[in-house]
């Protein structure tokens, strides 16, 4: 006899907002937007919603996409008007649409999709600011740090992972119930997210916001520095500037290959198609500098080798300098010894400060002789 009943296949398992979000910035892969487009279907009421949003990222209607306009969001939206429909006839009452039925025509229309797109983001950004004043569970922190001259690989919640730089500060809260992760870097650090993590990632600085999207990425701000530094190496990131304390202006999706630099006023810069490699060297044990100003240098090789460099001469400390050293293996004399006759300058060090001075010694020492002249350093490990 023949079976008469059977189960009913698999329902998809409901998208998490940082799905949302990937599908919305076009960053899923092609089963995971199979999956959501699948959910999407049998839930009308929210693919209204999503695919509204994604049509007006798509064709471009406003100057950025929000990645924190999520799924959830909508839908207390949704609750407090008693529905989709009264949400559709609340974005569209201003432009006196007399019914749902000619408000759902209307969005079918580019300016009536931008302007009902445009209510729904705005709608959004009052429950993301009101959001977190009315959390009230506990979270889990903990703090990390390098040493000047240390590296180090941190496993963080859900799979992800960071290395971190010298004279590096990771502050790390992992909130339920949503088990939401946010990393606040002082330093420089390297961080991989799995392109299928379900829980949000964010990592913030000084001056910068970075929504993880799936992808391997660094972000660098030292206290000393006046702008946060963003690289991508695989994936997509969406970048916000901080203006006291605050998410500033628009938001710019990065992707590999690309570098956003965010300054003080909270506004993004954005460059394609850099050399990754120059930006990550330092997870290697090796310092990349393309036109660097000398200040800067010694800045950082201060950082690698735990010493205070000083400069008298303004002029040297402005000049561009291009120059890779591998601080995993030179030593600390070594690596100044190169670094004075490219220069034509001399070091004269007491304790852990060094100072540069212009010209050469009188009584030139040899590579060899020229280490006795410092005392070897911790560096990297060394």
């Amino acid at each position: 006899m023949t079976n008469q009943f059977s189960s009913p296949p698999d329902r998809p398992a409901e998208p998490t907002d940082l799905q949302i979000d990937r599908y919305l910035a076009g960053a899923c892969d092609a089963i995971e937007r199979r999956e959501i487009e699948q959910w999407l279907r049998g839930n009308a009421s929210d693919a209204w919603a999503v695919r509204a949003v994604r049509a007006h990222v798509a064709r471009g209607l406003a100057e950025s996409y929000a990645p924190d306009a999520t799924l959830a969001r909508l839908r207390s939206r949704m609750a407090l008007a008693g529905g989709a429909e009264p949400l559709r006839r609340s974005i569209f009452a201003s432009r006196g649409a007399a019914t749902a039925r000619s408000a759902t025509n209307q969005i079918q229309r580019r300016q009536g999709l931008a302007w009902a797109v445009t209510a729904i983001v705005g709608a959004v950004t009052v429950a993301l600011v009101l959001g977190p004043t009315l959390r009230t569970h506990s979270s889990s922190q903990w703090t990390v740090s390098t040493k000047p001259g240390q590296r180090s690989v941190v496993n963080l919640p859900h799979g992800a992972r960071a290395v971190l730089g010298p004279s590096t500060t990771l502050r790390v809260v992992a909130a339920p119930p949503t088990a939401a992760t946010t990393v606040t870097v002082t330093g420089e650090a390297l961080f991989t997210v799995s392109p299928h993590a379900r829980e949000p990632f964010t990592v913030q600085t000084t001056h910068s916001i970075s929504r993880v999207l799936g992808t391997t990425f660094s972000v660098r701000q030292y206290v000393s520095e006046r702008v946060a530094r963003v690289v991508v190496t695989d994936g997509r990131v969406a970048v916000q500037g901080i203006r006291n304390g605050r998410a500033q202006g628009s938001v710019s999706v990065l992707s590999a290959r690309m570098l956003g630099v965010v300054d003080d006023s909270g506004y993004v810069r954005m460059t394609p198609r850099i050399d990754v490699d120059d930006y990550t060297a330092w997870t290697t044990g090796r310092l990349v500098f393309r036109d660097t100003p000398v200040r800067d240098v010694m800045t950082e090789l201060g950082r690698a080798y735990d010493v205070e460099f000083r400069m008298s001469d303004s002029a040297l400390a402005r000049l561009p300098l291009t120059w890779t050293v591998r601080v995993s293996s030179a030593t600390l004399p070594s690596a100044l010894e190169e670094l004075g006759d490219m220069l034509d300058v001399h070091f004269a060090k007491v304790g852990r400060v060094i100072t540069v001075v212009s010209g050469r010694p009188s009584v030139r020492h040899t590579r060899s002789s020229s280490k006795s002249l410092f005392t070897p350093e911790s560096h990297y490990g060394r």
